[in-house]
């Protein structure tokens, strides 16, 4: 009896003892990461901050987004293909297939062309590239670790994570959008600690470097009511529709972009900006930020405004330049590539038992779901097979309904019964 309970006791302890050298690794590891790209992102910010303010010494800074597009292609081209596109989305390539191997180059390549094409007059955000840049620096760090694929993987989010609150100041943001951006509809839990602390130490190391973040603190707060519950509904729907006019928009950019020789697209889309900016204003170029905090603060703007800064971005972005624009992360190529009922399949889990036939398999376990799946998907090539779709994959491999028990496939495996 006393023998079984010493036994106990010692694998107890065992236990206990390896979730605390695991939790302390963790927490080292986490706040490391976070102080590095805390500066790394602060460089960025100041760096970018200086460049905006140096432009916008001269009325007509912007007459150079041609040469600012030509540029940020050219050095994507040559130097770091993984900095092409706005940011996030490359992070989620790489996690899901390189087991998320960044290369370092994409740090300098990408806080470059960001700050070019943003200081001469390109719409577009910050936050991306700072997330890319925090995850290439964890990447980087993971391998001077000798870290395994596993490991390498929890500290790029962590870098996601650190980078993201960050740029904004925001870090519990940061850490929640760090854990759950890489997947549809799943959170991965056992890297919320070492996100928290990331992106809380990165806040902490920027401000601590100088960097001021913009604060409007609130006034009197409304009394909650029906009336004023309704109002909130309405209001997330307006801003869900506009979402989806930015997505459209880009849509269209890059489809017009395709059209073009590669090194006639950023001539045509800094031309574009550049007479859209004589027709209008200067207001709906670079980040935005002016606008917005004078919105914050009282200030009167055109009605119209929000429809300007979505051809402004998608034009920047389609046609060459390098930075973000923050709905991207959740519905880039889902909407653009498939029906609408896949959409409302894939990302709103709306599949539901038809009778006589399989729920959808991809919605009901989005965990064992890869991203490079979701965003490689193009238009069904049949009907919808018991709730779920059929998928073709960019290597051209025929098609096959992801629904259908024992099926094997290249990145999820074979689907449960």
């Amino acid at each position: 009896m006393k023998g079984g309970l010493l036994l106990f006791l010692k694998r107890k302890l065992a236990e206990q003892t390896i979730i605390l050298i695991s939790i302390s690794k963790w927490i080292l590891l986490a706040a490391v990461v976070g102080a590095m790209i805390g500066i790394s992102t602060t460089l960025f910010l100041k760096l970018l901050n200086w460049s905006i303010a140096f432009a916008g010494q001269y009325r007509y800074f912007f007459l150079l987004m041609p040469v600012a597009f030509h540029v940020s292609v050219l050095m994507i081209k040559y130097l770091a293909p993984q900095a092409e596109g706005h940011g996030t989305e490359k992070i989620i390539d790489a996690v899901h297939r390189h087991s998320g191997k960044i290369r370092l180059a994409v740090v300098p390549v990408k806080l470059v062309t960001t700050v070019i094409t943003i200081a001469l007059g390109g719409s577009a955000g910050k936050e991306g590239p700072a997330a890319q840049i925090g995850a290439a620096l964890a990447s980087g760090f993971s391998d001077l670790l000798k870290f395994d694929d596993s490991d390498r993987k929890k500290l790029v989010i962590c870098g996601i994570s650190a980078g993201f609150g960050a740029v904004f100041g925001t870090p519990i943001s940061g850490a929640v959008f760090g854990i759950e951006v890489l997947f549809a509809g799943f959170m991965m839990y056992d890297v919320l600690l070492p996100s928290f602390i990331a992106a809380i130490t990165a806040s902490v190391a920027a401000s601590a470097l100088g960097m001021v973040y913009f604060y409007n603190p609130f006034g009197d707060v409304p009394a909650f009511s029906l009336f004023f519950f309704l109002k909130l509904i309405a209001a997330g729907v307006l801003f869900g529709v506009v979402s989806m006019l930015l997505i459209e928009m880009m849509d269209i950019c890059h489809k017009l972009a395709g059209k073009l020789r590669p090194l006639l697209r950023p001539l045509v889309g800094g031309v574009l900006l550049i007479g859209l900016t004589f027709l209008f204003s200067r207001d709906y170029l670079g980040l935005g930020v002016s606008t917005i905090e004078s919105t914050l603060t009282g200030v009167q703007i055109v009605w119209y405004a929000f429809l300007l800064k979505i051809v402004f971005t998608a034009v920047t972005l389609g046609f060459g330049g390098s930075g973000h624009y923050y709905p991207d992360l959740f519905y880039r190529r889902g909407v653009r590539q498939c029906n609408r009922a896949a959409f409302w399949c894939r990302y709103l889990c709306f599949c539901r038992d038809r009778p006589g036939q399989p729920a959808c398999r991809l919605c009901q376990h989005p965990h064992q779901c890869d991203y490079y799946v979701h965003r490689t998907v193009r238009p069904p090539t049949g009907p919808l097979c018991g709730g779920g779709l059929h998928y073709q994959l960019l290597d051209d491999r025929p098609p096959q309904c992801l629904s259908q028990p024992d099926i094997v496939h290249p990145k999820i495996g074979v689907h449960p019964r």
